[in-house]
């Protein structure tokens, strides 16, 4: 029952969420195509206010990691950076080959030194993504248990990384199923996604403000109870 009840809560989240999403994209449809191709254009302004959101996160982690609220709040902020970076495609701002691709490590047109140093940045990354998960998973089950509303905006940000990718890849399922790639599928797909991969700075920076409020709200029940 709890559960469900759980499944519920996460839902509810899910389905607002994914209809701003879609009000948002179908928007975007009817909007002149020059238009709409400049506003989520790469470094467009639906780009830009991702990246802003992001770092807006990752600041708001050092100052609770400053006054206490959460222990991993460094962490958290330097995976929120990463998340920021990755949306100014960091990670080919040196390569033409994702230093998070296989392929990076094995083509011959990549240099030595830059394997390494790609290698050492991407297990850092998961490394700190691996211990966070390690610290936190606890906790949020509890927050998702209580039905603490930063838990469950947390799980869905999660939730909405996977639909992102999933709309990435819509066309590459489309074409194989026998639907044409066609110019005006990809403007399509891309209003979904980019809609979609703002969504989820959105829900963690929710999560991080709703968290720092209910910290709050229990330190002060916390203190009357002493008085």
């Amino acid at each position: 029952m709890c559960f469900l009840e759980i499944l519920r809560n996460i839902s509810k989240i899910f389905l607002i969420v994914s209809l701003a999403v879609l009000v948002g994209g179908v928007i975007f449809l009817y909007l002149p195509k020059d238009l709409a191709a400049e506003i989520f254009d790469e470094d467009g302004p639906v780009e830009t206010l991702q990246v802003i959101v992001y770092f807006i996160g990752a600041i708001v982690c050092i100052v609770y990691k400053i006054l206490k609220i959460w222990g991993c709040g460094l962490s958290a902020s330097f995976l929120l950076t990463m998340l920021a970076l990755r949306e100014l495609d960091f990670q080919v701002k040196f390569t033409e080959i994702s230093m998070t691709r296989t392929k990076f490590y094995f083509s011959p047109d990549i240099s030595v030194t830059a394997k390494i140093l790609g290698g050492i940045v991407v297990l850092s990354i998961l490394f700190v993504l691996i211990t966070f998960a390690w610290r936190n998973l606890s906790k949020l089950i509890n927050g998702l248990r209580n039905h603490e509303i930063w838990s469950i905006l947390a799980i869905n940000g999660l939730i909405f990384i996977v639909f992102a990718m999933v709309i990435d890849r819509s066309l590459t399922i489309l074409t194989f199923i026998g639907f044409e790639d066609t110019i005006k599928m990809q403007l399509e797909k891309s209003f979904f996604e980019e809609m979609a991969e703002l969504a989820i700075p959105v829900l963690f920076l929710a999560a991080l403000i709703t968290y720092g409020i209910s910290f709050y709200k229990i330190k002060k029940a916390y203190t009357w109870s002493k008085t």
